[in-house]
Parts: structure tokens; C-alpha cells; sequence
């Protein structure tokens, strides 16, 4: 059984009904998995395996290919406030250092990630936080 903590139980009692136990919780053959439609909050010391998050035209991570050192990433959960996280997936031409500007952000369109170097061509990871 994994250790799935007080917040597992807090949603399990949400989703299912109240007084569910940790056992019913984490029993694959009754609750394979949970899918969270809005905010999930974990609590410090909680641990997540097999956590997928959306990629695509709405999604919050993904990865891009630069060109000449920049790229534009299309997606739609970008806000103003938004923290992007970007790190090298497989560095080409002349890697620099990569980085998404909070004044690149078109709230709901896209941002940039961009390179120190004009000739990275890299492919990079990012990952949107709001």
C-alpha cells in the first residue's frame, strides 16, 4: 500500500463519501485513480507517483525546439503571473543559458524562451506554474 497521507484521505472523503479508509483508498481494484478537476494541495512531506500533467494547447509543460536561440510556445494556461520553468532537454549548436522573461507571457496565448546564445538549437523542457 502506498503511503498516501492525511490529504489522500481529506480528498478520498470528498470524492467517495465520508469515513473512507486508507485501505479502500489506495485499493487498485476499487480506485485505480484519482483525477483532480481544479486545485490540488499537497501537504508538506506528501509523496505523488505516476503524476501526469497536461501537455498540448492547454497545457502547463511540455518541450520546444529552439531556433537561432528562441522560440515561442503556444498555450492557453499561461497567465500574467505565471512562474515558467525552463531547463535543457537536449542541448544542440551552441547551448547559452534559457530562460522564459516574465515580459515575454501573452496572458492566455504564449511566452518565449530564449537562449544567451543566437545559434542554440536546443530542445528544451518547460513548465508553467500559476
Amino acid at each position: 500500500m502506498k503511503k498516501l497521507g492525511f490529504l489522500a484521505l481529506f480528498v478520498a472523503s470528498l470524492a467517495f463519501g465520508q469515513n473512507v479508509s486508507m485501505e479502500e483508498f489506495t485499493n487498485a481494484g476499487r480506485f485505480p485513480s484519482l483525477s483532480v478537476k481544479s486545485t490540488l494541495t499537497l501537504l508538506p512531506n506528501a509523496s505523488v507517483s505516476g503524476f501526469r500533467l497536461p501537455t498540448g494547447a492547454s497545457g502547463i509543460t511540455g518541450t520546444a525546439t529552439l531556433a537561432a536561440g528562441t522560440v515561442t510556445v503556444s498555450t492557453t494556461s499561461v497567465t500574467a503571473n505565471s512562474f515558467v520553468f525552463v531547463s535543457y532537454n537536449t542541448t544542440a549548436g551552441t547551448p547559452g543559458s534559457v530562460r522564459a522573461p516574465q515580459a515575454s507571457i501573452v496572458a492566455g496565448t504564449s511566452f518565449v524562451i530564449s537562449s544567451t546564445s543566437g545559434t542554440d538549437t536546443s530542445t528544451v523542457n518547460w513548465f508553467v506554474i500559476n
